[in-house]
């Protein structure tokens, strides 16, 4: 064979061998995809595929997918008849094209990647040409590595707009656009996401202002049980830099919030999965008073991870069938018990405890701090249909204390109306309801410290309270609910 023969054959089996790897990798990235499509419908209970058309080639596929949400409005209608059908749903449809490997486009060593965008309808595309112009308003890229796992970035464009209402009054709307990440596994059994949108910004004609900076949404969580997709461990967290309103409403004063920060924690301890929330906003601003930090702490511990996996997904069944959502309350509640009863047991054996472990807020006249503590002990499933029962095996603390300054001030000067007449009052009015509201408190803190159910250090006004074996103390002493009434016994 001659040199020019054997390189011909060198180079047709190459070419072979190449088609073949291409063609089996497009059969097993439209398998992850399909898995990671079952994945992903199984977690989110309003999400639906409607329509899938997967057109697979040599070297290259094509996909469109329509999904749908359900018509959320249907829970507002809980006892009415709800129509489900897709005139009721928000549809979505992505086109992707997909390359496949060794080296998809010749750009990357994977087993394929894709470009998805959002398709819309022709009347759904007129209205987004007028606020983004020729910009896809969604696009993504996705690599998949030969392992299943793989790595998509998203996006959406930014935009600045102006828009008329229906009387002819003018909005303006900046958006900076949203950028994100997604590191996965296979058949998204975990996953890394970091999300951003630097600001969204409304004003009118008026004055009116609505401004949000710095949203990011980040998460790190991993699938439990390979036969349960519903319950995953891991972290999250939402936050926003800045959110302010002004000028919206002639009775609502300025309201701007910022660093507002809210944490998940899902750690798996063995067979116990705890739930660790904490919520944070630096500093809220209304009119010219200011409040913060700001704290609110709670937490869910010892929890039987399979028995929660097990309720969770008979609940997320409840929240996917639209003949339960419009079948009415009493169905869904029945729905519920259900699947809390068939696994309440386990749960109750475990020793659950709940902590409201920080709640807490402060101004320039002080700080108040609110903490708390709820155990179960030895409880069993009988004793759910005899609270008193159940009540014995409760153990619980708690600690508060507060400025009597500042809980004076803001009784004299509520940063938010309680009600209508409240906010249409009188500077005088506001005044003597405001004096009555101090009067009544003043005398309330006297008669419980002269119980000994609160104690005074200087300006600070606290005490503690604490739950076991169906006794009630506050303070260290025996708690009497009536004695809240009764006005201070006289030595």
């Amino acid at each position: 064979m001659n040199k020019v023969a054997s390189t011909t054959l060198i180079l047709a089996l190459a070419a072979a061998a190449y088609t073949a790897s291409a063609w089996y990798l497009g059969k097993e990235v439209e398998a992850q995809i399909t898995s990671q499509y079952s994945n992903l419908i199984a977690s989110q209970p309003y999400l639906k595929i409607v329509e899938r058309d997967y057109q697979r080639g040599i070297f290259s596929s094509k996909e469109t997918v329509t999904l749908s949400l359900f018509d959320l409005s249907a829970m507002e209608k809980l006892n009415t008849s709800t129509d489900t059908t897709d005139e009721n749903r928000l549809l979505m449809t992505f086109h992707s094209r997909i390359q496949h490997g060794p080296f998809p486009g010749f750009s990357t060593l994977a087993a394929a990647t894709s470009k998805t965008e959002l398709v819309l309808d022709v009347e759904a595309r007129e209205e987004v040409v007028k606020v983004m112009g020729d910009q896809l308003p969604y696009t993504q890229q996705t690599e998949i590595r030969f392992d299943g796992s793989g790595t998509a970035t998203f996006s959406s464009p930014k935009f600045e707009s102006i828009m008329p209402d229906q009387s002819g009054e003018i909005s303006r709307i900046s958006w900076e656009g949203i950028e994100g990440k997604m590191d996965f596994s296979p058949g998204l059994s975990a996953f890394t996401m970091h999300m951003k949108a630097p600001k969204l910004e409304i004003s009118d004609e008026q004055g009116g202002q609505m401004r949000f900076t710095d949203v990011v949404i980040e998460g790190d969580q991993q699938q439990i049980f390979p036969d349960l997709p519903y319950m995953y461990s891991g972290t999250s967290r939402f936050s926003i830099g800045e959110v302010s309103m002004a000028g919206i409403d002639e009775a609502m004063e300025p309201v701007s919030i910022n660093n507002l920060v809210y944490d998940i924690d899902l750690p798996l301890q063995g067979d116990h999965l705890d739930v660790l929330a904490r919520m944070g906003i630096d500093k809220l601003s209304v009119g010219d008073e200011s409040f913060g930090p700001i704290h609110m702490d709670f937490s869910f511990k010892h929890l039987h991870a399979r028995a929660l996996a097990e309720i969770n997904q008979k609940l997320m069944g409840i929240y996917s069938d639209p003949n339960l959502l419009n079948g009415g309350t009493e169905e869904i509640m029945e729905g519920f018990q259900s699947a809390l009863m068939t696994h309440a047991e386990t749960l109750l054996t475990q020793d659950p405890e709940f902590s409201l472990d920080r709640v807490s807020f402060a101004n320039s006249d002080g700080e108040a701090k609110l903490a708390a503590r709820v155990k179960l002990s030895g409880a069993t499933l009988e004793m759910l249909a005899n609270p008193l029962m159940l009540l014995s095996k409760v153990e619980a603390s708690g600690d508060l204390s507060l400025s009597e300054t500042m809980v004076v001030k803001l009784l004299q000067n509520p940063p938010f109306p309680t009600n209508p007449d409240q906010a249409a009052a009188s500077t005088e009015e506001i005044k003597q309801k405001g004096e009555m509201a101090v009067g009544q408190f003043q005398q309330q803190v006297a008669m419980l410290m002269e119980q000994g159910y609160l104690e005074r250090e200087g300006e600070i006004i606290k005490t503690t309270m604490a739950f076991k074996e169906g006794q009630l103390t506050v303070n260290g002493k025996p708690f009497n609910p009536a004695a809240m009434g009764q006005p201070p016994a006289h030595q």
